[in-house]
């Protein structure tokens, strides 16, 4: 699996996160989001900023991102679709 970063720009993002085996992989992202084209669905977070989200519901992710709103934040991914076989 190959982890990448990238940045959130301060606001809302359009994300969509949902809980997968116990890791916070993107479910969704709208069309007007600033990451549309950078995440994906089935990408598993595995940090922002500094936290490690890895085993974080997606609750958990979702209330850090929004925590932080006002500021840029990276996100840290592994691109969930090289796992399918």
């Amino acid at each position: 699996s190959i982890k990448k970063e990238c940045y959130a720009p301060a606001g809302k993002l359009g994300v969509s996160i949902d809980t997968v085996d116990g890791q916070p992989v993107i479910y969704n992202i709208k069309k007007g989001s600033p990451l549309f084209g950078i995440l994906q669905p089935l990408d598993i977070i595995i940090g922002v900023d500094e936290v490690n989200t890895s085993s974080m519901s997606a609750t958990q992710v979702t209330v850090l991102m929004a925590k932080k709103i006002r500021k840029k934040r990276k996100i840290t991914f592994i691109r969930g679709a090289d796992e399918k076989i």
